[in-house]
């Protein structure tokens, strides 16, 4: 394991030699002559653990450089050294900068090591329990994403397929938090869980729907959306669902930059799905798209048509369970012999789908083979 990296920042250049006479033996230093050239270290050797700084430095004082790093490495231990020792510098050190330490000058070498130390584990432990959440909330998305796959298979292949296209787009889109698209792509699918059985139906074969069946239908991603409204951490996913459906968000309350282009994104995805939901082909219902620039951004529109060519240059095989591959995507339904849908058409051959499918095949009751498209 690498040691973490240490970040000692003050414009007393002499001082700044000292520490690092003291501290480079105990520890991975790296050292700046103030609050900006403190930040451009950060940049370029980030992640660092523990970042020291003066209180009283010129230009960009202690406190500014602190809550700076604060905002933008918010995982790294912060320690105020500071000659100027009165009540109303550390409140506001701790207020502002949200400090771990306050050390005051002249702070002996031993002192400082062993706030170093304690700054380390302190690191540790914020990056080990945000590793555990995160770990446990895309466990729990995932969990989430298998019983959809479960209870209803067509939907979990569409939102697995507007998923990869989401992977696809987000750079041309413009999207910098990918995971919030990626969630909302698949989320957007348990929407369908509270569309009957019948509307589906009717829709696929481009039948019309009553005034009723018409207001369940359009209303399904409203349903995604208080679904996940209750969910911790959905927030912001919550809210993408929530403007794609139609709905208001609370008075106060704004979609940031990454969430608007989010839901750019998804409105052209759903857009195109639904359409070729209805058996329209797909370079039929692109060709609408491309007619209503109003409501699609041109960076959307001009990845998705890129996208569209480039799903083409795949091979179509026939295989059977054993031989499927992660990556692979079923072209057409994957059934029981009585005919039970197992996997629908356009769904991505996870390792899950493998070990579904795979258990079905033992039993002897999954029809095969079937065609799948192949990565070329």
């Amino acid at each position: 394991m690498i040691p973490e990296r240490v970040l000692c920042v003050d414009d007393d250049l002499n001082l700044l030699a000292g520490l690092a006479r003291n501290l480079r033996k105990h520890f991975n230093l790296l050292t700046a002559g103030g609050g900006e050239q403190g930040l451009e270290v950060l940049r370029k050797q980030s992640p660092v653990g523990v970042v020291v700084a003066d209180m009283n430095m010129p230009g960009m004082d202690g406190v500014e450089f602190l809550r700076r790093v604060a905002e933008q490495w918010p995982d790294a231990t912060r320690v105020m050294l500071t000659g100027n020792a009165d009540q109303a510098t550390a409140v506001k050190a701790i207020n502002t900068g949200q400090i771990f330490r306050f050390l005051v000058k002249p702070c002996p070498p031993e002192l400082l090591a062993a706030t170093i130390a304690a700054g380390i584990k302190q690191h540790r432990l914020v990056t080990a329990e945000r590793e555990l959440l995160e770990k446990t909330f895309q466990g729990g998305l995932k969990l989430l994403f298998d019983m959809l796959a479960l209870a209803r298979p067509e939907a979990f292949g569409r939102g697995s397929k507007l998923q990869r296209m989401v992977r696809d787009l987000a750079p041309a889109a413009g999207i910098t938090v990918l995971w919030q698209a990626e969630a909302a792509a698949m989320l957007a699918q348990l929407g369908w869980v509270a569309v009957p059985a019948g509307v589906l139906t009717k829709v696929e074969k481009g039948q019309p729907l009553s005034t009723a069946e018409n207001e369940v239908y359009e209303g399904r991603l409203h349903a995604a959306a208080e679904l996940v409204g209750n969910v911790p951490r959905l927030e912001a996913v919550h809210q993408i669902l929530l403007v794609l459906g139609g709905g208001k968000l609370p008075e106060g309350s704004a979609l940031d930059d990454n969430q608007q282009r989010c839901v750019q994104l998804l409105r052209a995805l759903l857009d195109l799905d639904g359409m070729v939901f209805t058996g329209m082909d797909p370079a039929e219902a692109m060709a609408i798209l491309n007619s209503r620039t109003d409501r699609y951004t041109p960076e959307v529109l001009a990845g998705l048509n890129a996208s569209l060519q480039r799903a083409e240059r795949f091979a179509v095989k026939s295989l059977d369970v054993w031989d499927l591959r992660e990556g692979m995507t079923l072209m057409e339904d994957v059934s029981t012999k009585e005919g039970q849908l197992l996997l629908p058409k356009g769904q991505e051959v996870t390792a899950a789908v493998i070990t579904r499918l795979k258990n079905y095949s033992r039993v002897g009751t999954v029809r095969e083979p079937f065609m799948v498209k192949v990565p070329g």
